[in-house]
């Protein structure tokens, strides 16, 4: 169950596993038309039921009536349920109807990083989801450490190190042969540049992101004098950020490259990935970055900080900390062998904990516990 089939990207190849491991898989969902080429390509059921994402007291109450008679029909013996508006409704749904096992996978806490009253709504429909939950499985262990010190539940695991799909490492690897080219303006950004260090942001152009923090340093690093060519991917969600990137662009060789399909092609010709963010629930970002042998600055911020091993596949700077971000890209840009050996050793790590095949096996291992 999840809110819309924005996420069922996520999903490709995971539903037809649990369904192969013996289980009989539906989906509910609002459907634009991706959720209905999701079922027909993974073989499972899907179900339409309209929802939106922001509160709206009498849309969400058809939608609860329409999802309880859904779910009903269905009769599940393991529901399991994510993103926030899908979780609060499915969560009350599966207690009305008495689902054995309700399962709340919590991918992170959307209200981590607001404030007053937004910080208590969204606080108190979380742990309405959760406490209605007979678990919760968080995708991260930071994450999870979370849920308990915010007294959402105590019934909250994580599976092996984490991560919510997997990665599909075989994709995600330099060798691919389907990796798109570069875009021409981009190619001929980096090439302008000579022998600069080469730095990525991907991601969601919004402050949870630490794209001003990112932006401060880049100033910081100009002004020592340290050639850094930064491309900044991802949807521009922030008129202020997008402002200030553009006054950047040319002082600081900035390249701003708005949304893409396919990242590969941009973490393929840099030296590091760089997350400052705020507030995740797994660097999902970080791990596909690995997976191409490149190496990831990020921050202390619940579910980064578990993906990188500081000093080892990359470098851990505090939250909102401009400066320090800044000295951690230039001792990167000082010493390009190590990088290398980071992104080598980033690439191990992710093979070892994040591969598809490995995170699929522990839900399906878990869900086979759960109902027994």
């Amino acid at each position: 169950m999840i809110t819309n089939d924005i996420s069922t990207v996520f999903y490709r190849g995971y539903l037809s596993y649990l369904r192969e491991r013996g289980w009989d898989v539906t989906i509910i969902s609002r459907d634009t038309g991706k959720l209905t080429a999701l079922g027909e390509a993974e073989a499972v059921d899907i179900v339409d039921v309209d929802m939106v994402r922001d509160p709206s007291p009498i849309q969400d109450l058809r939608s609860l009536v329409r999802l309880t008679r859904a779910i009903r029909r269905v009769r599940p013996d393991v529901l399991v349920f994510s993103t926030p508006k899908a979780s609060l409704l499915a969560s009350v749904a599966g207690w009305l109807l008495r689902v054995p096992v309700r399962i709340y996978h919590i991918l992170g806490l959307r209200y981590e990083t607001e404030s007053g009253i937004r910080r208590r709504i969204f606080r108190a429909l979380e742990k309405t989801a959760a406490g209605l939950a007979t678990e919760t499985l968080a995708v991260s262990h930071s994450l999870a450490e979370l849920v308990r010190e915010e007294r959402l539940t105590s019934r909250v695991v994580v599976l092996g190190e984490g991560s919510p799909f997997g990665t599909d490492l075989r994709r995600f690897n330099a060798e691919a042969v389907d990796i798109p080219a570069l875009d021409a303006v981009t190619e001929t950004f980096l090439a302008s540049r000579g022998n600069a260090f080469r730095l990525l942001f991907v991601g969601r152009i919004t402050g949870d992101k630490g794209v001003g923090d990112l932006l401060d340093a880049l100033v910081l690093l100009a002004a020592r004098g340290v050639e850094i060519a930064s491309v900044i991917v991802g949807p521009g969600e922030d008129a202020g950020l997008e402002r200030r990137i553009d006054e950047l662009v040319t002082e600081h060789a900035i390249r701003r490259v708005g949304s893409v399909s396919d990242p590969r092609a941009y973490m393929r010709e840099v030296d590091i990935l760089c997350l400052p963010t705020l507030r995740e629930g797994f660097g999902q970002v970080i791990v596909e970055a690995a997976g191409l042998g490149v190496p990831t600055i990020t921050t202390q911020a619940t579910g980064a900080r578990d993906v990188v091993v500081d000093g080892q596949t990359g470098l851990v700077v505090p939250v909102r900390d401009g400066v320090a971000l800044a000295a951690a890209i230039e001792r990167a840009a000082g010493d390009r062998d190590r990088v290398r050996e980071w992104g080598a050793a980033a690439r191990a790590r992710a093979e070892e904990f994040y591969s598809t095949e490995r995170v699929w096996r522990q839900y399906a291992d878990h869900f086979d516990a759960s109902a027994r």
